[in-house]
């Protein structure tokens, strides 16, 4: 019995890798999360690039549409 439950037992061993395991998940998961911040930053820049680019394009349009129609 004092094998099982002693501080080197078998049951210390399977406790001690459980609180590792435990440790190594909580690690990877700090890690996910902050790919997936970086992600998310990523594309709110790229979408407010593209927004800024269509208001532009929009302007555009209108510039050209009125011009296109006081030549007629």
């Amino acid at each position: 019995m004092g094998k099982l439950l002693g501080s080197s037992g078998s049951i210390s061993s399977w406790a001690g890798g459980i609180n590792s395991s435990i440790q190594t998940l909580g690690d990877r998961r700090d890690v996910l999360n902050r790919r997936l911040d970086d992600i998310e930053k990523r594309y709110r820049d790229q979408f407010t690039a593209l927004d800024s680019l269509l208001g532009k394009l929009r302007s555009t349009s209108d510039f050209l549409t009125r011009q296109l129609s006081a030549t007629r």
